[in-house]
């Protein structure tokens, strides 16, 4: 195995950061159109200072003859990524891994057209199959975490494939006491012939990647070995579906909504939703819509109107786009009916059902926790 002359300190980084909150989707960059390297990061001339523009050059003359099928502006996204700055607290990497994490998802929009060249490529990366791949840093952290804990990691999370780099002089080999976490997965992208750094191996796992602690061993040489296992071992592009999931919304809570829905609507038909009208012809809906609210509105409690409101109540009354949403459409379909009501929020709840809109919804929420499944 040969290592690199250059510390890749991507590869010690410091996961206690990684916050703890169930966080929002990052999936609203997906909507940007493909763009020039240079186009994408015109938003972050702010963010990373008089030096990006250098290190895109660089990026873009190292990236002339891609592999893996991706464009040059796609290959020197990732190589751009890989670089570090003279200070490397402003390196691109950096900055941009805190904004993943963040709980402020707002600080996510000036990278969305990065994020969109720079995904675009990722996925393009095949993926590890059936391999363990090693990160590392020079403390214990084993008091941190328990057998059978689930975690997820919110930012993007360099690997290697070698254990012995990372025990290695330039890492840890000269450390008398450190952790290691040892990741089976079949999520991992290697990205050498994209990165800056060719000789470690880096393996790199995608943001929102769920774990679950399997064992650890404290060993008498003074490294600890956090086992973990993905949880989502069948395919990486399931993770964005995943992040974007409203927690809570499993098949079977999905289903005892549609359950709920056919009180409401015996054989399709909706009953009379209105109890009574007041005076000023602002009516009151019956128990059960009541109830049927409550069941859903924890789906759409961190509201966030930076989507197009309109747009989003226009797609809820559509049948054909309804049964091409993904999670997060889903979502912003629902905050949309919840805000649009011209009395109440029930008012166009009671609207979408009784239209049958609120039932296709379901049903296609349903299709697509089945298919994380799979």
């Amino acid at each position: 195995m040969s290592f690199s002359f250059e510390i890749n300190h991507r590869l010690l980084e410091d996961i206690r950061s990684e916050s703890k909150q169930i966080l929002e989707s990052i999936t609203d960059y997906e909507q940007e159109q493909l763009v020039s390297l240079e186009q994408a990061c015109q938003p972050l001339k702010d963010i990373l200072g008089n030096e990006l523009q250098l290190y895109i050059t660089v990026a873009k003359l190292n990236s002339k003859e891609p592999k893996n099928g991706l464009s040059p502006d796609e290959s020197a996204s990732i190589y751009l990524y890989t670089m570090e700055w003279s200070s490397r607290e402003n390196s691109l990497y950096v900055l941009f891994n805190y904004a993943l994490r963040t709980s402020d998802r707002s600080q996510l929009r000036p990278w969305f057209q990065y994020m969109k060249l720079f995904f675009t490529a990722f996925y393009k990366l095949p993926s590890i199959e059936n391999q363990t791949v090693w990160h590392g840093i020079s403390e214990d952290l084993s008091k941190y975490y328990r057998e059978g804990e689930e975690l997820t990691w919110w930012s993007l999370i360099s690997t290697t494939s070698s254990f012995d780099v990372l025990q290695s002089s330039m890492y840890l080999g000269r450390v008398p006491t450190q952790t290691v976490f040892a990741i089976e997965t079949n999520n991992g992208k290697l990205i050498r012939a994209h990165s800056h750094l060719q000789n470690d191996d880096e393996i790199l796992l995608p943001p929102g990647i769920r774990l679950i602690v399997t064992r650890i061993s404290n060993q008498s040489n003074g490294i600890h070995i956090i086992y973990l296992r993905d949880i989502n071992l069948s395919s990486s592009k399931q993770i964005v579906s995943q992040f974007a999931r409203p927690q809570g919304a499993s098949i079977v809570d999905i289903q005892r909504l549609l359950n709920q829905l056919d009180i409401l609507c015996p054989n399709g038909k909706p009953i009379n939703l209105v109890a009574r009208v007041d005076g000023c012809n602002i009516p009151t809906y019956i128990t059960e819509l009541f109830h049927f609210y409550g069941l859903t509105v924890s789906w759409i409690n961190d509201y966030d109107q930076s989507f197009k409101m309109l747009t989003m109540f226009q797609m809820a009354q559509n049948p054909e786009q309804i049964a091409k949403a993904n999670w997060e459409q889903i979502k912003q379909m629902f905050i949309a009916i919840n805000w649009s009501g011209r009395f109440s929020y029930y008012t166009t709840w009671a609207l979408a059902i009784e239209r049958g809109y609120i039932r296709l919804i379901l049903l296609r929420m349903k299709e697509l926790a089945e298919q994380e499944t799979l």
